[in-house]
């Protein structure tokens, strides 16, 4: 057994031989000694007192199996509050000192997300194979020259940064559904349904893909398994136009590798449904083409100029057979629209809390989302919820 497991252990039970020194006890239990004799055993018991009964650990990011505390002086409380949950999710990465109004001393620590790539690479694994996909067989309407396409994308939903979970569930099943009702004078052929473009607020590790520490509400599981079930909701909605949905991933800055796992399962969950059909390609600048319109799909993060290039150099016989252009977008959180020789770049809103960072920068918008209606030529209506 690790020796300060055991001597861990003998102090909760009242067998460690406090009538001993600790340079005694290190030579009792075979501990090596610092060149200060006692010391390691002072450091070791010391940091359980402050630390380790809170997380159930004897060592930092080394759970005990057992507590059976005999000790007057120990009192262990596993998980005595939410925190304490999530730090089970953590290893301890650092520990200080700082001394506050009075001399008290105060202990403080930083932690590290003990999230591995072959955890990742499980859950994958589990997640493929727990995939249901029901054959459902589906024969597209005849488009007719009063038929259009509705786009809904709902950028930047950041899912954890809201308390509540059900929030995010209610929010934006009932924004699909209201928007629906909202075209519903439409003869709708298709509809465009948009998902990534930061539908998650950070990544595995609780960063964004550059790094970015950020804080969730619920742990990278819980995001996960709520944004897949309300996606999944919010597809079967959608079917009930009885029109082909197009589901086109959009990779964002906070949440890549999330997202791009998110479109794999869509993809997979639909494969043999022949009313939807997903592209989760890892192209950073996705398109779809409505008759003559042709519009582009990107988070939001080029120079505005560089738009059109992109279309035109990516996409050139699609550009060359359309005459109408859009760039759809999201990552500003606020709604925006510039043209560029034709091309009109369009940033979305979002419904999306703003983040602790955010409010300090005095950054602020209007939450809204909305859907957008095109015939064969041009842009027809938006609609707002």
């Amino acid at each position: 057994m690790n020796i300060r497991k055991k001597v861990i252990q003998d102090y909760l039970s009242g067998s460690l031989d406090r009538s001993r020194s600790l340079s005694e006890l290190e030579y009792i239990y075979g501990i090596i000694p610092t060149s200060k004799p006692g010391d390691r055993l002072r450091k070791w018991l010391k940091w359980f007192d402050q630390k380790g009964k809170h997380l159930n650990q004897y060592a930092p990011g080394e759970l005990l199996s057992t507590l059976a505390s005999k000790g007057k002086d120990i009192e262990v409380n596993l998980c005595q509050d939410k925190e304490d949950k999530e730090l089970k999710n953590l290893t301890l990465k650092s520990t200080w000192q700082v001394q506050k109004k009075g001399g008290d001393i105060e202990w403080l620590e930083s932690y590290q997300n003990n999230v591995k790539p072959e955890d990742i690479k499980a859950f994958r694994e589990e997640l493929i194979r727990d995939i249901p996909s029901i054959k459902k067989s589906f024969t597209p309407r005849e488009k007719t020259e009063y038929g259009s396409l509705a786009v809904i994308s709902i950028p930047d939903f950041h899912i954890g940064r809201e308390q509540d979970p059900q929030i995010n569930n209610d929010k934006f099943l009932d924004t699909v559904n209201n928007l629906l009702v909202k075209v519903s004078h439409h003869i709708i052929e298709e509809i465009v349904f948009v998902i990534g473009n930061d539908y998650f607020n950070s990544d595995f590790d609780y960063k964004t893909t550059k790094g970015t520490p950020q804080f969730d509400y619920q742990n990278w599981k819980q995001t996960w398994n709520n944004g897949r079930d309300i996606l999944v909701s919010a597809i079967d909605i959608l079917k009930n136009k009885k029109c082909r949905i197009n589901v086109i991933n959009i990779p964002g800055n906070h949440d890549v590798m999330r997202a791009f796992l998110l479109g794999d399962y869509v993809e997979g969950y639909y494969r043999n449904d022949d009313q939807i059909i997903v592209d989760n390609s890892d192209r950073l600048v996705k398109v779809f083409k409505y008759h003559n319109v042709l519009l582009g799909f990107e988070h939001g993060e080029f120079r505005q100029t560089e738009y059109e290039s992109i279309l035109a150099n990516e996409y050139p016989e699609l550009w060359g057979s359309s005459t109408y252009r859009e760039f759809l977008c999201g990552h500003l959180h606020a709604e925006t629209v510039k043209e560029f020789r034709g091309l009109k770049l369009r940033h979305l809103p979002s419904l999306a809390n703003e983040s602790d960072w955010e409010k300090k920068q005095g950054y602020k918008h209007k939450k809204e989302s909305q859907v957008l209606v095109y015939s064969k030529d041009k842009l027809e209506a938006i609609y707002i919820e």
